[in-house]
């Protein structure tokens, strides 16, 4: 057995080697690359050993969709929606990172930051030399100073916008071998 952080430790090294070399395309094209890219199923067991309650507020923008109006939106639009979601998120993390003085939270903080930056990477990588600004959210933004909170909220932007706007580039996926 090892010492909680040491454990959290081996479990980011893992997952750094894991991920180094995931290409956009193979993102795109691949559930099974967006499913083990999801860091949130590693870290909900490594939290058990944590505090819940973060020294500040992680800021969780508005991810609410609806379905009808997505359908409708260009590919820029809802690639900025994403970008932006994700954006918001990682500079919030890295704001809470900064003041939180528990190790654990600080491992914990550090693998989500690394991975909200990663995706924030590959959905920057698809965008368009086009300047598109972000549609209308139709929620406001919350905070929340759980730590099960923010992971959670994270599954849920993965699962939800992200994975929606990967769904838009299948067709990139007939020529990618």
């Amino acid at each position: 057995m090892c010492a909680n952080t040491d454990c959290v430790g081996v479990m980011v090294l893992l997952l750094q080697l894991q991920f180094g070399q995931t290409k956009p395309i193979d993102f795109i094209c691949d559930p099974e690359v967006r499913r083990r890219m999801d860091v949130t199923e590693v870290l909900e067991p490594l939290m058990t050993h944590c505090l819940d309650q973060l020294p500040s507020a992680v800021l969780r923008p508005c991810i609410r969709i609806n379905m009808v109006a997505w359908k409708q939106t260009s590919f820029q639009q809802k690639q900025a929606f994403v970008r932006d979601s994700l954006d918001v998120l990682f500079g919030s993390l890295g704001n809470v990172k900064e003041s939180s003085t528990a190790s654990c939270q600080t491992v914990i903080l550090k693998m989500l930051e690394r991975s909200v930056k990663n995706h924030l990477l590959i959905v920057e990588h698809l965008e368009r030399q086009i300047s598109t600004p972000t549609p209308e959210r139709s929620c406001a933004a919350h905070k929340t100073d759980s730590l099960a909170e923010t992971v959670r909220f994270y599954r849920q932007l993965l699962r939800g916008p992200v994975e929606l706007l990967m769904e838009d580039l299948t067709h990139m996926c007939t020529t990618h071998t």
